[in-house]
């Protein structure tokens, strides 16, 4: 008989007989507002990445029954004795957040609790899972609601071990005074929870006991398209679990769940007191630029890539090619490539750019025997490096450090067709520290190997 009586009492006052027309509706609190989420929220337990929501903390009375339509257990059970209720144990305390983003309605729950108690555990317990330390959240989609719960509303109710019952406000069985909170259960509302628990479950007194809650509600989920402005109506509440079922040994001990909500009522579902709030905020230009242009965006991405490797590709070869050096036939219309360069004469008819290359020949040519850089050459044309880079590349399609190598292979040249060394030491002689670096510019300008130029030249040059 004391089971069924904690079975029965536990439930009904959840489902709380209609009586509740004695006193006049509570006032409206002005809104709240709900802000948009301009950041991911991860379901993991942790709360830290919530602060920027809509914050708020209420805790439990401890003491008596406060019903929204000030009923007392006596109006619902006439006779009862309530010596036989035992008081929770400790006080609780409840800190809600609260955001939104264009697919989901987020709530996270952090509940202080001393004694963490989550005894229904199973798929055929989830009609009891409001018996463990559990949290609860109603909502009115279109702000619409009187007395009692209608098809626009939910209520959803979350437990220490993330186990989820649903219900849905219906229109059956509100015409019947018996149901003071009509609605369905078994409602195939597509949610996702997270719990985090500090503290010994179902153990013995933790002073330092919590847990969290964290909850995603797909808007599409309770019919609704979200947009700023939106007003929805909400109740927040929490279970209170502080003694283990089979601990209730006397016949007559009422098992009472604890349940306490944000306006400081123990029984839920009437939207009369429940309160409004307000959907605020907005995505950022770019999430609504993603949104807008999200089936593009695959296509933006490996266009940029493509564009961007083929501008790389085009630059490395463009690259190359001004720092190759030019072939002896590619020279052969300049005239003054010719190895007896003589100084610039002033009446010479040569423009500008021929005559500042002229001079930059004839410096390296005789400099080329020491380490050159292209800053040395523009700095003795008294012109800046980017203009040198510019006449060189005009006339001879190179850059001045090609045109330094070039001069050098052409005087290695002349210093192997006169029998004055080997390749290695031509290469030495000329700046070059690589013999095989040198044989492969030598090669790519004369079109034949300085080894091949020697065997080549050794008849027609004097012995050393």
């Amino acid at each position: 008989m004391g089971n069924r009586i904690c079975i029965v009492f536990c439930f009904a006052l959840n489902l709380l007989a209609g009586f509740g027309q004695k006193s006049q509706n509570p006032p409206q609190d002005p809104p709240f507002f709900i802000p948009y989420a301009q950041h991911k929220i991860v379901l993991d337990g942790n709360l830290d990445e919530w602060k920027k929501g809509y914050t708020f903390s209420f805790i439990d009375s401890n003491q008596s029954v406060s019903h929204p339509h000030q009923l007392t257990l006596p109006d619902v059970y006439p006779g009862l004795n309530g010596d036989h209720i035992r008081l929770p144990l400790s006080r609780n305390e409840a800190t809600v957040y609260l955001c939104w983003d264009r697919e989901n309605l987020y709530i996270g729950f952090r509940v202080k609790d001393c004694h963490l108690l989550g005894q229904w555990i199973g798929n055929e317990n989830l009609a009891y899972i409001y018996l463990n330390d559990a949290v609860e959240v109603y909502v009115d989609t279109r702000n619409d609601s009187k007395h009692r719960m209608d098809i626009n509303d939910y209520q959803f109710i979350f437990d220490i071990h993330n186990q989820t019952s649903a219900y849905r406000g219906t229109l059956n069985m509100i015409g019947q005074d018996y149901y003071a909170v009509p609605k369905e259960a078994g409602q195939n509302l597509v949610t996702s929870g997270a719990v985090q628990v500090s503290g010994r479950l179902n153990g013995l007194f933790d002073s330092a006991g919590w847990y969290a809650v964290e909850i995603r509600i797909p808007f599409l989920a309770i019919g609704l398209e979200p947009k700023a402005g939106d007003t929805l109506r909400f109740d927040f509440g929490v279970e209170d679990a502080d003694y283990v079922y089979n601990d209730l040994t006397q016949p007559k001990d009422i098992y009472y769940n604890w349940a306490f909500d944000w306006t400081g009522f123990n029984d839920f579902g009437y939207p009369s007191v429940w309160k409004k709030g307000v959907l605020t905020g907005h995505p950022s230009w770019f999430s609504s630029l993603s949104v807008k242009y999200q089936e593009y965006w695959v296509y933006i991405v490996f266009g940029i890539l493509f564009i961007s490797l083929a501008t790389f590709v085009a630059l490395f070869f463009y690259s190359r090619k001004k720092s190759r050096v030019p072939t002896r036939e590619s020279l052969e219309k300049h005239h003054f490539m010719d190895a007896s360069l003589s100084p610039v004469h002033p009446d010479e008819i040569m423009s500008y750019n021929g005559k500042m290359l002229k001079a930059a020949i004839v410096y390296i040519k005789a400099n080329c025997r020491k380490p050159i850089r292209s800053e040395e050459v523009a700095k003795h044309l008294s012109v800046s490096v980017r203009t040198l880079q510019r006449i060189t590349g005009e006339e001879l399609d190179c850059t001045p450090t090609s045109l330094i190598s070039l001069i050098r292979l052409r005087e290695a040249a002349e210093f192997l067709r006169t029998r004055q060394g080997n390749v290695s030491e031509a290469a030495y002689e000329f700046g070059f520290t690589d013999p095989g670096y040198f044989s492969r510019l030598f090669k790519q300008h004369f079109g034949i190997s300085p080894t091949d130029y020697l065997a080549q030249n050794a008849k027609s040059a004097p012995a050393k």
